[in-house]
């Protein structure tokens, strides 16, 4: 069932996470040149309590234990492990966990029609 319906398969959708991961990441890497822009950023910082620095630690904690479980092949996990991230990273992923879970139930629908080939053959 590789591909159905547009559905990639495990490792494609491991090779995708890793690419929006790493995308993410970046972005936040860029540290804007202006000094407005610069005191702009820390007084976000202090009126939200968190600094880009955390937060892309944070995030590169989440990506770093969901992309080790995607690899695996286990989706699931990787889609819990993804559950801690802000609102503007999991936004991004919205698209590869909604594939994620067609992979996830189209691997239980061949799984289950398996078993039922498998029991109706040793009648």
């Amino acid at each position: 069932l590789r591909g159905v319906d547009g559905v990639p398969d495990r490792p494609g959708l491991s090779a995708q996470l890793d690419a929006i991961a790493m995308s993410l990441l970046a972005l936040g890497e860029d540290e804007p040149m202006s000094w407005a822009s610069r005191m702009s950023l820390r007084i976000r910082a202090l009126v939200r309590g968190d600094s880009a620095v955390a937060l892309q630690e944070r995030r590169s904690q989440v990506f770093a234990a969901a992309r080790e479980a995607a690899a695996r092949g286990a989706l699931q996990d990787a889609i819990a492990a993804l559950g801690p991230l802000d609102a503007e990273a999991a936004g991004a992923l919205s698209g590869w966990i909604e594939a994620s879970m067609q992979r996830i139930a189209l691997d239980a629908m061949a799984d289950r029609v398996a078993a039922v080939v498998t029991a109706y053959a040793y009648r």
